[in-house]
């Protein structure tokens, strides 16, 4: 692990700050969001992350300024960047349960979780915090009452404006995938557990917004991450970050050695995406929504009606089981148990591009 203070972190601050200091030079208008996250950028330094802040709020205060950390890097410390402008805290517990935690390989000690949560709770009504706290689901070994148990229990303890429910993703090569031994949840037991969770999310007041995001009121919503989901353009600036100006996709694929020993701007790639790759992200990052997909906007964007390009998908579909999908006059969306299937919905789309 590398330390904070370490003369490496140093060059990555100072070359990631000269990128924003020369975008802000940039515009003229205040950014509308600003995320601070991928990753656990509260290791930073607060001197750091206050910089960030600053350079980007001297054009005007985004509607929303959100910064990501995960449990057992919070300090009291970190209020300062409340003061500084941040108005959205999004913290990663992933459970709440001792042996899960474990299961996942998380570091952190399930201590660390309730002290965070204790933090929050003073942050939110010290500062008018909106907070989110992020948790994994279908963990093998877990049950549907263990599952249950820990929303209760966060919910008890937080009241969280939002909650993140991410459902467990086992990619090759990682320590997880390795464990032969343990006992992954088919499709059937992942599908039961997530209604479960879903309608006891909704009888304690959270809509669920996007498949894996649900919040208190449509004012707690993400407006960083709905930009995402409506493919609007945004702007990501450090390793491994990604950028969309429409048609073009900016990615960094360099690591954070790389990053920061390379000039300003050195490390970033371009790619001009066709318009069936455009219409390809919009079906998939639009049908995560429970609004769905514009219609009137997909028409705008593509110059073509959206009703005329799927009539031979979307029949099959609702021939299938036409509860999956509502396809409204200005919406086309899909329902609960369409999200269940969402990949393979979005794939069926996509053979009418």
């Amino acid at each position: 692990m590398i330390k904070s203070d370490s003369p490496l972190i140093k060059r990555y601050e100072e070359k990631l700050l000269k990128e924003v200091e020369f975008v802000v030079k940039q515009r003229k208008a205040p950014f509308e969001t600003l995320y601070i996250g991928g990753g656990n950028p509260s290791l930073a330094s607060i001197e750091f992350l206050t910089k960030i802040i600053t350079t980007v709020t001297q054009l005007g205060d985004p509607k929303e300024v959100t910064i990501e950390a995960n449990s057992e890097s919070l300090k009291e410390e970190h209020s300062l960047l409340f003061e500084k402008g941040v108005t959205r805290l999004s913290v990663g517990l992933q459970s709440l349960n001792r042996e899960h935690l474990k299961t996942l390989g998380r570091k952190v000690n399930l201590e660390s979780n309730y002290r965070a949560i204790a933090l929050t709770n003073k942050w939110r009504s010290t500062y008018n915090l909106e907070v989110n706290f992020d948790l994994i689901t279908s963990i093998p070994n877990q049950t549907i009452d263990e599952a249950l148990g820990e929303v209760n229990e966060l919910i008890s303890l937080a009241k969280p404006h939002h909650i993140s429910l991410y459902n467990l993703t086992i990619e090759e090569g990682s320590e997880l995938a390795k464990q032969r031994n343990l006992p992954f949840k088919g499709d059937q037991e992942e599908a039961t557990l997530l209604y479960a969770l879903w309608e006891k999310l909704d009888s304690l007041g959270y809509h669920q917004y996007e498949v894996s995001n649900f919040a208190l009121s449509n004012a707690f919503q993400s407006l960083h991450n709905s930009r995402y989901w409506r493919l609007e353009d945004y702007l990501g600036l450090g390793s491994s970050a990604v950028s969309l100006l429409s048609p073009v996709i900016i990615t960094d694929e360099s690591d954070l050695t790389t990053f920061g020993k390379s000039d300003p701007f050195s490390t970033y790639h371009k790619e001009e995406l066709t318009p069936t790759e455009l219409m390809e992200s919009h079906l998939m990052m639009g049908l995560r929504r429970d609004q769905g997909i514009d219609k009137r906007e997909w028409t705008r964007r593509y110059n073509i009606d959206f009703n005329a390009q799927f009539t031979t998908p979307i029949k099959t579909i609702k021939n299938f089981n036409p509860n999956l999908i509502k396809d409204g006059e200005a919406y086309f969306s899909l329902t609960r148990e369409g999200f269940m299937v969402l990949d393979s919905i979005v794939l069926l789309l996509c053979q009418n591009l």
